[in-house]
């Protein structure tokens, strides 16, 4: 249980000191403290050993990321890096390019071999929008809209192993604005190029540099889903952040 797990214990059981020792207000699966050098994540739930190995492969692929100092059950420890999720205003469009650049590194040596798929084709799931309904009170129209954004099959893209949770609070940047590294690998898996943009802050460098590479269309709906089940789960999305994806993807439809 987690209630067993002492985080200050854990630190001292690793040899690590305790300056500076502090709970951190943030992480969705993990409770997070911090000290001057080191960084203790606890949960039950996470696969740490997984989260290592992931962790271990892109840091030997040259992706900036904390190198992970000790784990076991229930709990991982990882080098501070020296930087801070940035704000809205210090996401530039040069911390995204190197970003994405880290995320080509990833993709290029993926620290996990494949597996096959077990299927071929992306399926939304309509049920979302009943769900968020109450929250967003979708139009007769908007709700035909959504109903056939996430009703309608598409083809998936070339398998790739992402990150899968790259966003403001998994990217650090220093005092200066420059990018430091990105943090937490709970998320990597075997997926496509779509799924890996699906929770960016912003889309634009990577519709950019990976115009190529996407297929616009199901990049919209998998971001489109993402951001329902998020509404629906937390009420943390707000229905015009869903609304935007929805033009995106009509506009993109209607090509």
């Amino acid at each position: 249980m987690l209630s067993n797990l002492d985080p200050a214990a854990l630190l001292s059981r690793h040899n690590f000191p305790l300056t500076g020792f502090h709970r951190v207000e943030m992480g969705y699966s993990n409770q997070v403290w911090m000290t001057e050098t080191s960084v203790i994540c606890l949960s039950v739930a996470t696969d740490h050993a997984y989260e290592v190995k992931v962790a271990t492969g892109a840091f030997d692929a040259g992706v900036r990321t904390a190198r992970p100092l000790g784990w076991g059950e229930g709990y991982s420890i990882w080098e501070r890096l020296p930087g801070h999720p940035p704000n809205a205003a210090e996401l530039t469009e040069r911390v995204w390019r190197e970003v994405l650049e880290d995320l080509e590194r990833l993709h290029a040596r993926p620290p996990i071999p494949p597996k096959e798929r077990e299927q071929q084709y992306w399926l939304g799931d309509p049920s979302l929008v009943n769900r968020t309904q109450a929250q967003a009170q979708w139009t007769a129209e908007e709700r035909r809209r959504l109903n056939a954004a996430l009703g309608s099959s598409s083809p998936l893209t070339v398998p790739l192993f992402v990150h899968g949770d790259v966003y403001a609070s998994n990217i650090l940047i220093n005092d200066q604005g420059h990018y430091v590294g990105l943090i937490d690998w709970g998320n990597a898996r075997w997926a496509t190029l779509e799924d890996e943009c699906m929770c960016f802050d912003d889309v634009t460098v990577a519709l950019q540099r990976w115009q190529s590479r996407l297929d616009v269309g199901l990049l919209w709906r998998v971001r489109l889903e993402f951001l329902m089940k998020l509404a629906a789960h937390t009420g943390r999305i707000s229905p015009a952040a869903i609304r935007e994806v929805l033009s995106h993807l009509q506009a993109h439809d209607s090509k």
